[in-house]
């Protein structure tokens, strides 16, 4: 210590032993600690892996029909009437009479059980790679419950015909060939225990893409609504949100002519007098009725 006259402090030193033994020291130690960030850096990485949906995918060229004029529309694989002919609603017990100048049918009265077992035997034998737990009536019964959610919570009709093509494609997804599934075989997504869950699925995507903005309490009451009426908690809703959309190939923006004819069935059921009175003078497409694909 080096001070002034007076003996106030001016120069305070010190020197420290030179000591070999702490420079190896300090070297353990960096590579402990290079070795222990590799480490949680490992575990953290392991932790954090995200779950793949990849092997839902396979290759379709599915966005290909987003950009498709009209007239270029009928290139779509999708056939909204493949599924559910409406105008089939008759069994086998029908007389048609046909005259010169007049025809008429004759139906005789069919007991409800006796008529949708045989609509379902129907839908069985001209729908053979369809699984055979999905039935005609049960995909009948899932769209009248979700049109009954869209009518008590005033949404769109639109919204609600997108939903009936989203779950008509999940159905459409599996091939079956018979009475087991052979190596060429693929498993729908849709099945008997899960037809309710899907539907709900695909009824809160066409509400994300086609609703407009509205209240910020409606999509819980949106939540519920399916709830009561499918019996399947939100929490499998949401957690199942992401496989219906990836397994839609992520193309939620469907072509006009895959989903105005279940618009058109919905306007009808509503006793609308055609799609000009639901519509208003404010159009948002211009929509001309769409013509029957005819089996050749």
């Amino acid at each position: 210590m080096f001070t002034t006259n007076n003996g106030s402090p001016l120069i305070v030193s010190s020197i420290l032993r030179y000591n070999d033994d702490k420079i190896p020291s300090k070297r353990r130690r960096r590579k402990f600690d290079r070795e222990y960030l590799q480490q949680i850096t490992k575990e953290a990485l392991v932790r954090k892996k995200a779950n793949s949906f990849a092997y839902l995918l396979t290759q379709s060229n599915a966005l290909k029909y987003a950009l498709l004029s009209p007239e270029q529309e009928d290139s779509s694989s999708y056939d909204p009437y493949y599924l559910d002919d409406p105008e089939l609603k008759t069994g086998k017990n029908r007389t048609v009479i046909s005259l010169a100048c007049y025809m008429g049918s004759v139906i005789q009265y069919t007991r409800p059980s006796d008529l949708k077992r045989e609509l379902n035997e129907h839908f069985r034998s001209t729908h053979p790679t369809v699984d055979p737990s999905i039935t005609l009536s049960k995909i009948r019964k899932v769209k009248s419950d979700l049109l009954a959610i869209s009518e008590e919570m005033d949404l769109e009709i639109s919204t609600a015909a997108l939903a009936y093509a989203y779950f008509e494609k999940l159905i459409l997804k599996g091939n079956w060939k018979g009475s087991g599934y052979s190596t060429e075989s693929t498993s729908s997504p849709v099945t008997k225990e899960n037809r309710k869950l899907m539907a709900c699925v695909c009824l809160l995507l066409a509400y994300k893409v086609n609703e407009p903005k509205r209240s910020p309490g409606e999509f819980t009451a949106l939540m519920k609504q399916m709830t009561k009426h499918m019996d399947v908690s939100i929490k499998d809703i949401k957690e199942h949100e992401f496989q219906v959309f990836a397994l839609l190939e992520f193309n939620l923006n469907l072509p006009r002519q895959e989903f105005l004819p279940h618009f058109e069935q919905i306007l009808y059921r509503q006793d609308y007098i055609n799609v000009q009175e639901y519509l208003g003078e404010d159009e948002f497409y211009s929509v001309t009725p769409q013509p029957r694909k005819v089996a050749e």
